[in-house]
């Protein structure tokens, strides 16, 4: 209930002021009956004043001649008055009014007791009940919740029906609880039902009503749907209306339709108007990605159904027509891919393919289908692969190995060799010679430049002297890396071009994938990258792009116990930062002189103090010395963790990871 500040102006001397000559008049008009005695001055304000407009009829019959009306009691009786211009005045025996005192404030200001009067009935039919919390904001106060605090039972004061059906505020309920502006949910004796502003109301005969749609924003005055469960059945109550036909279940598919299902039949209704859209043989209907595009299951198996709008031009009515794209045959139905307008069919492990837009489909018959650039995917079966353009419903070109997809050139093989193609299907001419480089890549060598090609990648226009990819991508990808390397050569030095596997089209040019730095010479190891710089120093990184070690001078390599280049053998191997390498072959012989002064060997590796200042030494191997084993290799961790530190924090340490 909100203050009024209308009855601002009237103060105990205005009333007095007026009082005669009121008296006369409203005596004469009405009789002594429509009085009533009150032991407190008090102002009665129109409950509902505020929704009335000046000079209009009111919510409850009554003209309301200024905004400044209302009842006003004088000498303990009860008068109506206006502050018109001549101040005339009736007494009004008819509608609700709400307290006010002279001073405009109402008993309850603070929301959470309300007293009503009634001048047709002259009594107080609500004297400082306490309002339920839930209706202190319902309907715009045109619908009062309170609570008999002796009962604990619960009324409803409709103001628009209470003229017509005073009885309505005597019926007592458990429980209400609103769910719309203008709906409650009322419950009696373990029974519930539905109750509205504009009059509607279920009987008291439901086991339970719940929301038909889980995330409905019923506080917002959005639409609301429901469900209410009587003996087993649900019946579907949507928008003020209830439809006469039950369900086993009822369940929102979109924000348009709701699924009604009874037996092995799903209606398909329209939130809107409540009406059947259409129904299908079906256990159950899900929305898809697309607009008026559904999924249906049917005894395990996955189809897919379109809902398409159509105008009836006898009498420009619009419907739906239920159109079966694909039979409910299929494991699964998914989208191929993010913003893809493909959807991926399966069965029995093969791959078909659906484009929703034309309703054409591939049939499932193929390995494996990946997405490629516009509108054309990649089809895989039996180690071939075929392109295929689904704008024009057609497979474009046989065989394709790989594709550049920047300039839409093809690779393709058959029984003489690899070739190359434009998009076109027209050989390109002095490709003289095409390499599988291995992991879905090809060296391309035309008019003696070489050029990278990616499988679904567009990866660079540069040309290139050479091009070497790292012998680890050449056969099994690293499937716990996710890039992969390549040695490329121009005619300022070696790059190294980092690919990553998982990119779609188009990926990333050479400078956004090479790490901008030019090298002498670039050579790959077992399980990291050796990049020379010409002057004497080595920069280390491993397969995850982590920089191992820097500027080290002198790299040896040996021979590991199957026959492979490895910068230490498996047990124990030591990076020294700016001072050479040491490598243990067992722990106490050495190959090579060591440049440190102490070494200390934990779960993680083994870190060399190389420090010759004795002060320092000395400050370094105590600290080291005094550490329990747990805190130790703590540092080892934090130290091969992030690269960094060794340099930040321990200038003179240098850590690398045991094998």
């Amino acid at each position: 209930m909100k203050k009024s500040s209308d009855f601002n102006k009237f103060s105990r001397e205005e009333f007095k002021r007026n009082e005669q000559a009121m008296s006369k008049q409203t005596q004469s008009a009405k009789p002594k009956k429509h009085r009533m005695r009150m032991e407190k001055e008090t102002v009665f304000m129109p409950a509902f004043a505020r929704y009335t407009e000046k000079g209009s009829q009111g919510v409850l019959g009554i003209k309301i001649d200024d905004y400044h009306s209302g009842l006003m009691t004088s000498d303990h009786e009860v008068f109506f008055v206006t502050d018109s211009d001549n101040f005339e005045g009736r007494l009004v025996d008819d509608g609700l009014y709400q307290i006010l005192f002279n001073d405009g404030n109402t008993p309850y200001s603070d929301y959470t007791r309300v007293s009503l009067y009634d001048a047709k009935k002259h009594q107080m039919i609500v004297d400082g009940a306490k309002l339920q919390d839930d209706f202190s904001f319902m309907a715009d106060d045109l619908v009062f919740g309170v609570m008999d605090e002796e009962t604990g039972k619960y009324h409803i004061l409709n103001s628009l029906r209470y003229r017509e059906h005073p009885e309505e505020f005597s019926e007592e309920y458990d429980s209400v609880h609103h769910i719309s502006p203008n709906e409650y949910i009322v419950s009696k004796n373990g029974k519930f039902g539905i109750y509205s502003v504009d009059g509607f109301q279920t009987k008291l005969e439901y086991d339970d009503i719940s929301l038909a749609d889980e995330y409905g924003d019923f506080e917002y005055g959005n639409l609301v749907d429901l469900k209410l469960k009587k003996d087993g059945q649900y019946f579907y109550y949507m928008n003020g209306k209830m439809m006469d036909a039950s369900f086993d279940d009822v369940k929102p598919v979109a924000s348009f339709i709701m699924m009604g299902k009874h037996g092995s039949m799903i209606d398909l209704i329209n939130r809107e108007d409540g009406k059947i859209m259409t129904s299908l043989l079906a256990d159950d209907v899900s929305s898809f990605t697309y607009p008026y595009l559904f999924t249906y299951l049917k005894e395990g198996q996955v189809g897919v159904f379109c809902l398409k709008e159509k105008l009836n031009y006898d009498n420009g009515a619009l419907y739906y027509e239920l159109t079966h794209i694909c039979e409910p045959i299929y494991d699964s139905v998914r989208v191929l891919a993010d913003d893809s307008d493909m959807i991926l069919l399966e069965k029995d492990g093969q791959f078909g393919l659906l484009y929703s837009t034309s309703e054409y489909q591939i049939p499932a018959e193929y390995d494996e289908i990946k997405p490629l650039f516009s509108s054309c995917v990649a089809l895989y079966h039996q180690g071939q692969c075929d392109v295929y353009d689904t704008n024009q419903e057609r497979k474009v070109l046989d065989n394709i190995a790989i594709t550049d997809s920047g300039e839409y050139y093809f690779i393709y093989h058959d029984d003489s060799g690899y070739g190359l193609k434009t998009s076109y299907s027209s050989d390109l001419f002095g490709v003289e010679e095409i390499k599988h480089l291995g992991d879905d890549y090809f060296c391309v060598t035309q008019d003696g430049k070489k050029k990278l090609y990616g499988f679904g990648k567009y990866l660079s226009n540069d040309t290139f002297d050479q091009i070497e990819i790292c012998p680890e991508c050449r056969q099994t990808p690293r499937y716990d890396c996710d890039s992969v390397y390549f040695a490329v050569k121009k005619e300022d030095g070696m790059h190294l071009m980092e690919i990553n596997r998982h990119y779609g089209v188009p990926s990333h040019t050479l400078e956004e994938v090479s790490f901008g730095i030019t090298y002498s010479n670039i050579r790959f190891l077992d399980d990291m990258i050796v990049l020379d710089d010409g002057y004497g120093f080595h920069t280390l990184r491993d397969y995850h792009g982590k920089k191992i070690a820097d500027t080290i001078h002198d790299v040896q390599c040996v021979k590991n116990e199957v026959g492979k280049d490895k910068i230490y053998v498996a047990g124990n191997c030591v990076f020294m930062y700016n001072h050479g390498l040491d490598v243990f072959i067992e722990p106490g012989v050495k190959i090579k002189r060591p440049f440190y002064t102490a070494a200390y060997e934990g779960d993680y590796g083994t870190v060399v103090v190389n420090e010759f200042d004795s002060n320092k030494y000395k400050s370094i191997c105590q600290s080291i010395e005094e550490m329990s084993d747990d805190e130790f290799n703590g540092v080892l961790k934090r130290l091969y963790e992030d690269s960094s530190q060794v340099q930040e924090q321990y200038p003179k340490l240098l850590i690398r990871e045991k094998k």
